[in-house]
């Protein structure tokens, strides 16, 4: 049996090279003999390992003879150019030969003494099958499985100088996708193979470029899917939360179908669109787990570019330059990120308690903070109309933007799209105080300010563009809107934030604006408003954003505005008393009484002033009340 098998393998030791010579047989429409066909050797191995467990006493001799011409049969290499008439062929033999050494690799661990005088040549013949085996993830897989046998037995020895070239790019990957699922044994290669430590860098090197590829579809494919079901979810909340107002009282027909089963079994009747709304939510709050986890993956993921022109396997080690590396999504992953976003905050209207909502909004607001701000700046941009309009309809959406301005990195890149997005679009709707948006645009401005306090030169460079704007439209609606209660309290916001903390380019920015903006408040004080805005007025004026040298030519103008601050009640006292400190202390006396001398007579006696501050403020106003009588 192992002489004739062997006979049949050493039959195809030289494939023919012209045409007519292979014409007998596959040209004319007729199959090859048994004897002469590659594919009854591909698969004669089953057949002996079936016939070697009926004849045990058979097998020895057998082996002996049959592994001579098995070695012989695996060394055939075959022409160098194959011509296209017999590429076939020459894959048939490829895949035999690869079968074979799968039969071998089984043998050396039995029969040991018979194979290891050929160690040698079968190393040699798996190197070079490695080279020209057919690009099949099946085969290659099979011939690396056999590698990784090898290495466990003593016939590694012939394997340990070829391993270098086992170890090239071209040849161990080769260059087709599909033949990437061949990577794995690359790690019993460096367990078994006593690799130095040159070798072990390369096959790291090999095996991440390599794989990069299918991490990218594979979580690409991911987010598709979350953004696929985030999407159909958002067309079924609406549908659910209508069928659970008008269905609240009827049940479906479903349940009056098992009415009589449950009344004989005497359980509850099951509400069919309740149990519909509480898979839903759960199905939402693993999405939104999983989005978390899915966007750090790839966020964290390294790309690796590489450098030069020449191809990875030319490279040697010693060459092999460090790799530029960089975190973050790609362009496709942002828009498919940013669809996940839009679609999900659709879904958290089916959460009506507030527990489980904040829950669900904390996991849409980490997955926000995990991102680079360059990506967290380019998902916001294509969400941020999406958002703004859900949170006029849901408020406690603002979470999400109250998450991220507390984080330190991420909050400048947040402003920076929010900031745009309001001055750009959406300063129109605070000409209508009473208006749901009008009242969100503001508190969202107020947010913005609210994050000054940290104090980032970042954020200045980010509100240099965008305050001399805002001004603009303020002052021109103050004076021409019936109420302009919200842009006055804009100003307030950003003025305020300004006070806290002094930015030098902006207020250098906003010199020419002063006078208009002082002008303004002036005229509105003197015309019909109402006491809250003229407390804001007031407070508007003594909060200028400018340096004091700055203010002094208005100062003047500003001394019935501190006047009247000073007959105020509550913080407004406390901060016109402030500010007349400010004044006592940082100006000369010549230069401030002329000031005064304008406005401080007849009912504005400083006397009856500092009286009635002494009375409200207690011992906070006696240092100023001493400074001024002084100056008197």
């Amino acid at each position: 049996m192992g002489l004739r098998l062997g006979k049949m393998l050493c039959l195809w030791r030289f494939l023919p090279s012209e045409p007519s010579l292979s014409s007998g047989y596959a040209g004319s429409g007729k199959f090859n003999p048994s004897s002469r066909s590659l594919k009854i050797i591909s698969e004669i191995r089953l057949v002996l390992l079936f016939l070697a467990q009926l004849r045990n006493r058979l097998v020895e001799t057998s082996i002996r003879n049959l592994v001579p011409f098995m070695v012989a049969a695996i060394s055939i290499p075959g022409p160098e150019n194959v011509p296209a008439h017999l590429k076939t062929h020459f894959n048939d033999l490829k895949v035999a030969q690869v079968k074979t050494i799968s039969l071998l690799t089984y043998l050396i661990k039995r029969f040991a003494d018979y194979v290891k005088p050929y160690e040698v040549s079968i190393c040699n013949s798996i190197v070079n099958l490695v080279v020209t085996c057919p690009e099949s993830v099946a085969i290659r897989k099979e011939l690396l499985v056999s590698v990784k046998l090898v290495l466990e037995t003593d016939c590694k020895r012939g394997l340990s100088p070829l391993i270098d070239k086992l170890l090239e790019e071209r040849v161990l990957v080769r260059m087709r996708k599909d033949c990437f699922e061949t990577m794995w044994p690359l790690a019993e290669i460096v367990h078994r193979g006593n690799l130095s430590l040159s070798q072990q860098h390369l096959v790291r090197a090999n095996f991440a470029s390599n794989t990069e590829g299918i991490y990218i579809l594979v979580q690409g494919r991911i987010l598709d899917a979350f953004m696929g079901k985030f999407s159909t979810l958002k067309l079924m909340i609406p549908q659910l939360l209508e069928e659970g107002e008008e269905g609240k009282d009827r049940t479906t027909l479903r349940a009056k179908l098992e009415l009589p089963v449950q009344a004989v079994l005497n359980l509850r009747v099951p509400v069919e669109h309740s149990k519909e709304v509480i898979d839903c939510k759960h199905l939402i709050k693993t999405l939104a787990t999983g989005m978390k986890t899915l966007i750090w993956s790839i966020t964290h993921r390294h790309f690796t570019r590489r450098q030069g022109t020449h191809p990875p396997m030319l490279v040697s080690p010693s060459n092999i330059q460090p790799p530029q590396s960089f975190k973050g999504l790609r362009e496709d992953e942002v828009l498919k990120a940013s669809g996940v976003l839009k679609s999900g905050v659709h879904c958290l209207g089916l959460f009506k308690e507030q527990d489980e909502e904040k829950e669900v909004l904390t996991f849409f607001s980490d997955t926000l903070a995990i991102m680079e701000p360059r990506d967290l700046m380019d998902v916001l941009a294509l969400c941020m109309p999406e958002l703004v309009d859900c949170m006029i309809f849901n408020t406690r959406l603002v979470h999400i933007f109250s998450t991220l301005l507390g984080a330190p990195e991420k909050y400048w890149p947040f402003v920076d799209v929010l900031v745009n997005f309001l001055v750009n679009s959406k300063l129109d709707v605070l000409k209508h105080p009473k208006s749901p948006v009008g009242k969100l645009v503001l508190h969202l401005f107020q947010f913005i300010f609210g994050a000054v306090s940290k104090a980032s030169p970042d954020l200045e460079c980010i509100l240099q563009a965008h305050v001399p704007v805002i001004m603009e439209v303020c002052m021109k609606n103050a004076t021409e809107v019936e109420r302009p209660l919200y842009y006055i309290q804009l100003l307030g916001f950003m003025f305020r934030a300004f006070a806290r903390c002094k930015f030098e380019l902006l207020m250098r920015d906003l010199i020419p604006k002063l006078q208009p903006c002082l002008n303004m408040l002036l005229t509105m004080l003197e015309g019909p408003t109402g006491e809250d805005m003229r407390d804001l007025l007031l407070e508007l004026c003594l909060t200028l954003p400018a340096r004091l040298s700055t203010l002094l030519p208005h100062l003047s103008h500003l001394m019935k505005p501190l006047i009247l601050g000073l007959k105020g009640s509550g913080d407004l006292v406390s901060l016109s008393l402030r500010t007349l400190e400010f004044w006592v202390d940082s100006l000369n006396p010549e230069f401030l009484e002329p000031s005064m001398a304008s406005v401080v007579c007849g009912d504005f006696s400083p006397v009856v002033t500092l009286e009635t501050c002494t009375l409200s403020l207690g011992c906070e106003s006696v240092a100023t009340s001493w400074k001024i009588r002084q100056l008197q």
